[in-house]
């Protein structure tokens, strides 16, 4: 039986009139579809993406949301500048099919910055019930995904609830 990834792989976003005509110009040019146009320039974009954290860049992932478009794009230009770690490179560490292995493998590669509010959740409630003297049974959270995952996001979804009330 396969495992289940948990990711999508159909993405609906809007995008600007101007650079989606560019971007299907850039297909026609390339002899690509846009899809296979948008996945290579995704690919090569990873090159230019730092995991590492830098002290005057460490910020919450949401404060980004508070500044202009034109202040997230200088933002993340300077922040290219120092590129020391680039997803292209680490990319292929941090996959894996199943998805508390990828969870697994931010830790253990040292981006735990980089994990959603609902990854940190899930292993947070893994490493409560499925650690013994302070290692974790990867088999049993692997065995009991499903029901760690709902548990898990179900306290979640419930926190996030009571705080807003």
């Amino acid at each position: 039986m396969p495992v289940e990834t948990e990711i999508p792989t159909h993405l609906n976003m809007r995008i600007e009139p101007k650079l989606r005509y560019l971007a299907d110009l850039a297909a026609r040019a390339t002899g690509t579809s846009l899809t296979e146009y948008i996945e290579e320039a995704l690919w090569q974009s990873f090159a230019k993406v730092s995991l590492d954290q830098f002290p005057e860049l460490n910020e919450e992932p949401n404060s980004l949301l508070k500044l202009s478009a034109v202040e997230r794009q200088a933002h993340f230009r300077k922040r290219g500048e120092l590129i020391t770690n680039p997803l292209s490179t680490v990319g292929e560490r941090l996959w894996s099919e199943h998805p508390f292995a990828r969870i697994q493998l931010l830790i253990v590669g040292g981006f735990e910055h980089l994990m959603s509010d609902d990854e940190r959740t899930i292993w947070d409630h893994a490493f409560a019930h499925y650690a013994k003297s302070g290692k974790l049974s990867t088999k049993l959270v692997v065995e009991h995904w499903n029901e760690i995952k709902t548990a898990a996001l179900s306290k979640s979804r419930k926190a996030r609830k009571a705080a807003t009330e």
